[in-house]
């Protein structure tokens, strides 16, 4: 029910990309089932994928909806071997996004790496956002921004700090 909640919401807007994070093993299950449920309502909307937890094995919890050969694959492999048509963005995304709204993404997929190490890109000026579908508070319209590499809150049981470098704003 949740994910034909999302799928319907998403098919009432108008969109180049769909975009979705794969932060970690733990989030294997959902991507791979609402990209299921997506795929079986609407092969139409463009899906792209990104984050830590493309590059590593397929998590168990989808395994049972694997063969023996594909329990192996990494999960960015996975995910193109059933869903052909996705965009796998592997490794920093700051550049490699950028190459993909220009409309340069053959290389996509491999391994990237951002151009310059220091956060340097401008920021958005929201002159196409239609912010009257955003949190209201009063009179003002919040819009969550976060601009940042690596998490800001290094866990204990989280290998994001053991991965990356350092916090940069």
């Amino acid at each position: 029910k949740f994910y034909q909640f999302i799928i319907d919401r998403i098919s009432q807007e108008n969109f180049r990309y769909l975009g979705l994070s794969v932060f970690s093993v733990h989030t294997h299950k959902s991507v791979f089932d609402f990209l299921h449920c997506l795929f079986e309502q609407n092969s139409n909307i463009q899906v792209v994928l990104g984050g830590r937890g493309l590059m590593v094995s397929s998590h168990g919890s989808i395994h049972n909806k694997l063969s023996e050969l594909e329990k192996l694959l990494t999960f960015d492999k996975l995910i193109k071997k059933k869903f052909p048509s996705v965009i796998n963005i592997i490794g920093e995304g700051e550049d490699a996004i950028i190459d993909l709204l220009s409309g340069n993404h053959d290389h996509l997929g491999e391994f990237n790496v951002a151009k310059s190490k220091v956060l340097d890109y401008p920021f958005s000026n929201f002159d196409d956002y239609r912010l009257e579908k955003y949190i209201r508070m009063g009179d003002n319209c919040q819009l969550p921004v976060v601009s940042s590499e690596v998490c800001v809150i290094d866990c204990d049981f989280c290998d994001v700090r053991a991965v990356f470098n350092k916090f940069q704003f």
